[in-house]
């Protein structure tokens, strides 16, 4: 990241230095397409075979999706990086929409292999994942198998998969749209000028008090003639959660949070009330 530090600068002063993930926005479009062409590769040597595999070869199957999945993370934090510093620049979205669907197109392609490692019995499966040659991958081979539960056929996954741009995706970039190019004027001490959301949210740590008080009122104000897109945005995304849950038999809106975290829902209760029990601390 590359900040300039003379006196007065403020937020718009610092970029990020994305090179160290992708060159430019055409390398970006020439790795996603690479990507996508090494996870059908992967899917056309591999799908129907993870049953008949002997620790070796789970192995060898890992590492391959291992460079696969990164190369595919990296494109994604760039793209996304690239549009959060310029969220209406016309290349930026651009890229983001087409890696975000070339993602989905790979993703899909890889989805085979988690499905058979699932659809394997626990005996086999515990005899793969406790063979010597996959001991650094043995955590997550095991563990995600607590999601067999959740998981629907490959079909049903493959369309939700495909309709996120369209639905979850969509309402986030909305909402992030509008408040990303919102402004309000405020004067924090050097004068009133226009000051986006993250400016006024930076005045939230002073440790002037005032001044944290008015950057919210700030805040509050600018926000709330947006509050019907913003409103409708939040409520759509919690609709879809909870008809994504009752597909994926949840019991618990919070029951995903717990499982990524390997931990019980009694567990975190527990540590809530505790906290909450030592509030006068």
């Amino acid at each position: 990241m590359s900040t300039d530090t003379t006196p007065g600068s403020q937020a718009e002063s610092v970029h990020w230095d994305l090179s160290r993930l992708v060159d430019d926005a055409a390398a970006a479009h020439a790795g996603i397409e690479s990507a996508l062409e090494q996870a059908r590769d992967f899917d056309a040597r591999y799908r129907g075979k993870v049953a008949g595999l002997d620790g070796a070869g789970l192995a060898a199957a890992l590492a391959e999706l291992a460079i696969i999945d990164n190369k595919l993370s990296r494109l994604s934090s760039y793209a996304h990086l690239r549009e959060s510093t310029a969220v209406t620049d016309e290349e930026n979205r651009d890229l983001v929409s087409v890696t975000d669907q070339k993602m989905i197109e790979a993703m899909n392609s890889l989805r085979f292999f988690e499905l058979e490692w699932l659809a394997l019995d626990e005996v086999t499966a515990r005899a793969l994942y406790d063979a010597p040659e996959v001991e650094k991958d043995r955590h997550y081979l095991a563990s995600s198998r607590r999601y067999a539960p959740h998981t629907l056929s490959e079909p049903e996954e493959r369309m939700l998969s495909e309709r996120s741009p369209a639905a979850v995706s969509a309402w986030q970039t909305l909402f992030g749209q509008v408040t990303s190019t919102l402004e309000v004027d405020f004067d924090s001490g050097d004068g009133e000028e226009p000051q986006t959301i993250d400016r006024l949210l930076s005045h939230v740590r002073s440790p002037d008090r005032g001044l944290r008080r008015r950057s919210l009122e700030a805040l509050y104000g600018g926000l709330r003639p947006q509050t019907p897109v913003l409103a409708h945005s939040y409520d759509t995304l919690v609709g879809d959660r909870l008809a994504m849950d009752r597909l994926r038999n949840y019991a618990d809106p919070m029951d995903p949070t717990h499982l990524r975290n390997e931990l019980s829902g009694g567990v975190v209760n527990r540590m809530m009330e505790a906290v909450e029990a030592h509030y006068p601390l």
